[in-house]
């Protein structure tokens, strides 16, 4: 099969080969620099790479926060600036140059500007030069080293010009479907020819690709997240985290954790939970939110109009630390989560399953793989108002077994602890 990405030339780095050991370099957005929601991916990533990697560097490619977001990391994982890309680099576009024929196929063969096809290609440019320079500084013998992209993006592209690399990458959302934000087609084919590994977070992001590129089958894989063990459950409606008798319980208690953007569909959940509490007046109704975005403005605007009986507390963007405690010491009766798209299994809906929270949403990727055990109510990509209403008459009808479905379901099947260790082995492999 002739792909476009097969004319690039690739650029030979080799490090001194004095690490006769696994290595493992994970390459990641911002984290631990700061990232407030990456976090809760890679974490448990972590802790399982360390058991199974003698040694294990992180290299992120930007920093949000100067302090890091973990209190500590295992002895053997170290932090590397190898790969920060300054600001001022961006608009640079270096090695540009060399990549005129992917931008000119990238320009004929998608539908982005002339800014978005440049910017990626130079991207790809800056990231070459630093990861040559992180193998130089690290000594990193190629045969012992598997390179690990969290996100399918340049950074991926970039490693399949250093010939003999070994590379896997995973890929959740917006680094999945083509037509959210742009996605080179050209690195993305190129990517693909060298990848060791291209691992989708769900079985819906896993159909998506091998829809899209066939050739590839025996190198797309499903590897799901998860989220790890922790102490405690979702408090019942009349107790309180620590097991004493609170005061008399409100009647319905919403959360919605997600980012506050248009696939988010967080303005049309918003309009279904008001419309809900009109139609119930003498229901007294909660709802708390996490998460920011564009439309937070649009979003405060519209929990200003509501009737008496809802009460609305916008959270913002808050760490995962903090989501937890919520979730462990405030009764909720559901998570709700009417997302226009999803291409993995949403982090937010497995923390709700492993603390017996069982989930209210949309139809739409990994999500209808997370929920078709019973955990929740599944509901149409576009819900109108009875089937939202219904849903949550269904749950507060049997809370009990609701609940407890919520937890089997992580449980059984979104353990991260079984999940990442699962897949460490099998990356470990790779190299051995």
């Amino acid at each position: 099969m002739n792909t476009p990405g097969k004319g690039a030339e690739p650029v030979i780095c080799s490090g001194n080969r004095s690490f006769p050991m696994a290595i493992i370099v994970l390459i990641t957005d911002a984290f631990p620099y700061g990232s407030v929601t990456e976090n809760s991916f890679i974490s448990p990533e972590v802790e399982a790479l360390s058991n199974a990697f003698d040694r294990v560097i992180i290299a992120p490619i930007r920093k949000i926060r100067e302090e890091l977001d973990v209190k500590s990391l295992p002895a053997n994982v170290e932090l590397s600036n190898s790969l920060l890309i300054k600001p001022s680099l961006i608009r640079k576009f270096d090695g540009l140059k060399r990549y005129l024929k992917p931008v000119l196929y990238d320009l004929k063969h998608s539908d982005s500007s002339f800014r978005e096809v440049v910017a990626y290609s130079s991207y790809v440019g800056i990231c070459l030069k630093n990861i040559c320079r992180l193998i130089r500084e690290e000594k990193l013998d190629l045969e012992n080293t598997l390179f690990y992209t969290f996100w399918f993006n340049f950074t991926t592209a970039a490693l399949s010009l250093i010939k003999g690399a070994k590379v896997i990458t995973r890929t959740h959302g917006y680094d999945l479907y083509e037509d959210r934000y742009f996605i080179s087609p050209w690195w993305r084919k190129r990517s693909l020819d060298m990848l060791a590994g291209c691992y989708t977070v769900s079985g819906a992001g896993r159909k998506y690709l091998l829809q899209r590129y066939p050739y590839y089958s025996d190198k797309i894989f499903l590897s799901k997240l998860g989220t790890p063990a922790h102490e405690g459950r979702n408090p019942d409606n009349d107790v309180d985290a620590d097991g004493s008798s609170s005061a008399p319980a409100r009647e319905l208690s919403l959360l919605g954790v997600a980012r506050v953007s248009p696939e988010k569909g967080v303005k049309e959940q918003f309009e279904l939970i008001r419309e809900y509490a009109r139609n119930n007046r003498d229901k007294r109704i909660r709802y708390v939110h996490i998460g920011d975005g564009i439309l937070m403005d649009q979003l405060r605007a519209m929990a200003t109009e509501v009737p008496e009986n809802l009460s609305v507390e916008l959270k913002g963007a808050l760490h995962n630390s903090e989501v937890h405690e919520i979730m462990r010491t405030t009764h909720f009766d559901s998570m709700i989560l009417l997302s226009h798209s999803e291409g993995g299994c949403p982090i937010a809906i497995c923390e709700a399953l492993s603390y017996g929270i069982p989930c209210i949403a949309t139809s739409v990727g990994g999500i209808t793989e997370m929920l078709n055990h019973g955990g929740g109510v599944l509901l149409n990509p576009d819900p109108d108002f009875d089937s939202f209403s219904d849903a949550i008459k269904l749950i507060e009808g049997e809370p009990t077994l609701y609940r407890e479905r919520a937890y089997q379901t992580w449980e059984c099947r979104y353990k991260a602890e079984d999940l990442r260790l699962r897949f460490a082995k099998e990356i470990r492999s790779l190299i051995d």
